[in-house]
């Protein structure tokens, strides 16, 4: 009995050295600090679990797929920030993997599910419309070219319908993105520090497509960073 309970420990000593991978990386609260004594487990087996002291952690995995967890908690032993992680370990070598811990009384409050991954263009009427009116009016070309091709000496119509055709076209009107939007939706998002895009579109009674392209604006300008949480993106004010 002894030699069997002497040998399993020595197995449980050698499985870091057969693994042939390592997976580290920092763990950070939702405020992006570095989140000291935090508790890091991932789903080998066995299970390796280590408390990340001065915020880092590392283990030696296999290949495959793993879940690895995050946690943070305060005096009276509740957990204050938490995440759960997929990584998958195909080939051999050294993966950093760095954590960002949410509230985890504030993750049930971000009404996520309803949101959007990416904001997306809804179809336009008016686009529609002007779709179907240049078809209607390919259409009409092609007529009078055929009309024209047939009877020449009636050519003269497809000159005198050439103004009012013109005059039918409606003009494809772009939405133009102003610079007091975009100044606008800077300063509510860092007053905010985090805001969905639920909140975004509540605040700003705009169309999609033109705080899409603020959104785009402002990550292009490195003012804030969109964090992708289920089907839903978190902006952060991340400027420097």
């Amino acid at each position: 009995m002894k030699k069997g309970g002497l040998l399993l420990a020595m197995l449980l000593l050698l499985i870091p050295f057969c693994l042939g991978t390592t997976i580290h990386g920092k763990v950070f609260d939702y405020n992006f600090a570095v989140a000291k004594n935090s508790v890091v487990s991932i789903s080998t087996v066995p299970e390796q679990q280590i408390v990340a002291v001065d915020g880092t952690y590392s283990f030696s995995v296999p290949k495959g797929d793993f879940v690895i967890s995050a946690m943070l908690k305060d005096i009276s032993g509740s957990i204050v920030y938490f995440v759960n992680d997929t990584v998958s370990i195909a080939n051999d070598g050294d993966y950093v993997r760095d954590l960002i811990m949410f509230p985890s009384n504030d993750l049930d409050e971000l009404d996520l599910e309803n949101d959007f991954s990416e904001l997306s263009v809804e179809a336009n009427p008016a686009v529609q419309r002007i779709v179907l009116i240049v078809v209607a009016l390919a259409l009409i070309f092609i007529f009078i070219w055929l009309y024209c091709g047939a009877f020449r000496k009636n050519c003269k119509i497809f000159h005198k319908l050439i103004p009012r055709i013109e005059e039918a076209k409606p003009e494809k009107k772009k939405e133009a993105v102003e610079a007091d939007d975009i100044y606008g939706l800077a300063d509510f998002i860092k007053k905010n520090k985090r805001v969905t895009q639920k909140e975004i579109r509540k605040a700003f009674p705009l169309s999609e497509a033109k705080i899409s392209l603020m959104i785009s604006d402002l990550e292009s300008q490195g003012k804030i960073r969109k964090i992708k949480k289920g089907r839903g993106n978190i902006i952060v004010w991340d400027e420097k």
